[in-house]
């Protein structure tokens, strides 16, 4: 369902490494203008630092990709939409077949994770840019005895000058591998979200911030963890300055209505925790916790903005915290 084209390859043997540049990978059908995968620089080469401890393995550095994850309408008639989210295929064999060698360490430098919607009015176009991932120790040449010996370390920056910071363990060379996850999303300007707002949920903000806390774990197959979005200081509504017809204000005012009622009042905050559990096959995400917390949140507590270290995967970890 895709095709792919590059526009150089260059060899550096002295280093033991090859090059590809200007990769681009493309949706052939559904009329999506967007690649869904474009890449500045793929360096594959031999990782020197895992030579000098007895393994020959390899790394990958992706200079500036960016993947477009993207809804389109399959043909003017606004008929079936398409979806560029790479679900049809495997792009972990794809890019094994691109190095000979286990990779060790990958990185990605100065990447972009965009979603845009073209079959929605406004069109929807949010993204995470300046961002930066590291993943070390993949293959597990140090550090042997430890239960999760590789490190996955995420940042990047989104519209509204949000911040996003992901810290991870995992054992990648399980099956299904262990995870210790960690994320913070802060302090993202909804205003900048509006586009998306506007598109689902038929309203737009004045005013507002948007963060998101999650742990999660993996261990031997069974998932555990929370999310927590928090929204602050939201105004749905400015009655005055308002654009769109009369039904479209009473909606709004619905809306602005329902995020008082929930809202802790002492701190201006909307929050939500919500549980997740189960296997990797059945993720159960429970509507009435989400509920429940909502209600919690509004009349009982504001929760709080922070990571609350809950979610262990080791006791050693617990009792090191206690």
């Amino acid at each position: 369902g895709y095709s792919g084209s590059v526009s150089d390859v260059d060899l550096r043997l002295f280093r033991g490494a090859y090059v590809i540049e200007n990769v681009e990978i493309t949706k052939t059908d559904g009329h999506i203008p967007v690649p869904f995968v474009d890449i500045r620089k793929i360096d594959l080469s031999v990782h020197w630092n895992a030579i000098f401890r007895g393994s020959i393995v390899g790394e990958v550095i992706l200079e500036k990709p960016h993947l477009n994850f993207a809804v389109a309408e399959e043909d003017s008639d606004g008929g079936k939409k398409v979806k560029q989210d790479g679900s049809e295929t495997d792009w972990t064999e794809t890019l094994n077949n691109l190095i000979p060698l286990r990779i060790n360490r990958f990185e990605v430098e100065e990447g972009k994770i965009v979603y845009k919607d073209f079959s929605s009015k406004p069109q929807v176009d949010v993204f995470i840019d300046s961002l930066h991932l590291l993943a070390t120790n993949i293959t597990n040449v140090k550090d042997k005895e430890k239960k999760l010996p590789s490190s996955l370390d995420v940042t990047g920056k989104s519209i509204g000058g949000g911040k996003l910071d992901v810290s991870a363990k995992l054992n990648i060379l399980k099956k299904v591998p262990d995870l210790d996850l960690e994320l913070k999303f802060e302090n993202a300007n909804l205003i900048a979200f509006n586009s998306f707002m506007k598109a689902y949920t038929k309203t737009d903000v004045e005013q507002g911030t948007f963060s998101l806390y999650s742990e999660v774990t993996i261990k031997d197959k069974i998932l555990n963890g929370y999310i927590k979005p928090v929204l602050e200081n939201l105004k749905i509504l400015n009655w005055d300055e308002e654009e769109g017809g009369f039904f479209q204000k009473v909606w709004e005012s619905v809306a602005e209505g329902l995020s008082e009622l929930f809202e802790n009042q002492a701190e201006d905050q909307v929050a939500t925790k919500t549980s997740i559990k189960g296997d990797l096959n059945n993720m159960d995400v429970g509507i009435l916790p989400t509920i429940w917390n909502i209600f919690k949140n509004a009349f009982i507590e504001a929760l709080n903005k922070n990571i609350e270290n809950t979610i262990n995967f080791s006791e050693e970890k617990k009792n090191k915290e206690e």
